[in-house]
């Protein structure tokens, strides 16, 4: 399925996959939080993507059953086929003020984006390869007993 353009505006040329498995639909999480974590994760891909030749980003969504830790979570993971990172540049990714981004962009986009997310006590996690492109991974823990997974 590919994602509306509303809310988060990417030019034309790329393209939005969704993959929003159905039990991950309607999960009780901060839905502005998360909408502004996945709108910056969308903007970071963007901006990935520019002169490659697949201007494709997919975001996924689904519901993890976890038994063990007696939690269910929500792992969201915005993926892209841009140039990806070195890992000096992973390294420095989530640091305050670092940008690879030229111009008035200051850097606090993804270092915000984890923050809000670790205090919605989730992880975010990014793994990169250059020349191949980024998946970042955002695991966020959920109490509602409505929203586990149908085993």
């Amino acid at each position: 399925m590919t994602a509306p353009r509303q809310g988060i505006r990417v030019p034309l040329d790329t393209e939005i996959e969704l993959e929003i498995e159905s039990n991950a639909k309607y999960p009780e999480v901060p839905a502005i939080q998360v909408h502004l974590v996945v709108e910056e994760l969308v903007n970071n891909a963007v901006t990935a993507v520019v002169g490659t030749q697949t201007k494709q980003i997919i975001v996924r969504a689904r519901l993890l059953n976890r038994h063990f830790s007696f939690a269910n979570k929500l792992l969201i993971q915005v993926a892209d086929r841009g140039c990806g990172m070195t890992s000096d540049i992973l390294d420095k990714a989530a640091t305050p003020f670092f940008s690879t981004r030229a111009g008035s962009h200051v850097g606090l986009g993804l270092t915000s984006c984890i923050e809000m997310v670790k205090a919605m006590r989730g992880k975010v996690k990014i793994d990169s390869t250059p020349g191949v492109g980024t998946v970042v991974s955002v695991l966020l823990p959920l109490n509602d007993q409505r929203c586990q997974v149908q085993q």
